[in-house]
């Protein structure tokens, strides 16, 4: 697709892959991708079975190879108000200085989000639910 660059590919990828069951078996990099909205149907062809919750893929698939496990957690303004925003890393150097990046690891969501809070929660804006929402599922280390 021609709107979509090289670099918002790879932010995409990451976003992706971070966001996969690859974080919660400790990946540090995983293969993904993605296909144009008509290639994606919930329909079966007769004789094809769709799972619950399933999507079928039809079509040629454009890989983004290797992408990197890594996420930064930070608050960005949105809106007029500030916000909670995870996110690939480059993407959220755009938004603001004040975030922290993580990988897959062997720290309990709980501690590390504690640990997230104390680095950038400086105007007490956020819970610790705030940030256990957004951490993507598995144990993390800081990079």
């Amino acid at each position: 697709s021609d709107s979509l660059n090289d670099n918002l590919l790879k932010e995409l990828g990451e976003f992706s892959a971070s966001f996969s069951s690859a974080w919660s078996k400790n990946f540090t990099s995983q293969d993904v991708y993605w296909v144009e909205p008509d290639q994606v149907s919930k329909t079966p062809v007769s004789g094809e079975f769709v799972p619950k919750g399933a999507f079928i893929i039809r079509g040629h698939r454009n890989y983004i190879r290797g992408a990197k496990l890594e996420i930064s957690i930070g608050i960005v303004e949105y809106d007029g108000e500030k916000r909670i925003m995870a996110g690939p890393t480059d993407a959220m150097k755009h938004h603001t200085n004040k975030f922290v990046t993580i990988k897959p690891g062997f720290t309990k969501k709980e501690k590390i989000a504690k640990e997230i809070l104390s680095r950038i929660n400086e105007d007490n804006l956020l819970s610790l639910d705030d940030v256990v929402r957004v951490l993507p599922s598995g144990k993390c280390d800081f990079i």
